[in-house]
């Protein structure tokens, strides 16, 4: 379960990074682009590095299209 766990995170960074990154600088005045990417990079370490838990990704999407 770990690695689709992690395959899941993976693929839903890879896929929504853009996005992710136009969010960030639009919630964040005055935030470049490489500010954007360390920011998006801190929360995947955070949620790659967290104990196991089968909803987290749910929770990100969820809350990532609350926007």
């Amino acid at each position: 379960m770990p690695e689709q766990r992690e395959n899941n995170l993976s693929h839903f960074f890879k896929e929504e990074y853009q996005a992710l990154k136009g969010y960030v600088r639009s919630k964040i005045e005055h935030t470049s682009e490489s500010d954007a990417e360390d920011i998006i990079q801190d929360v995947a370490l955070r949620i790659f590095s967290r104990p196991q838990n089968p909803y987290q990704l749910q929770i990100l999407v969820v809350l990532f299209t609350m926007r």
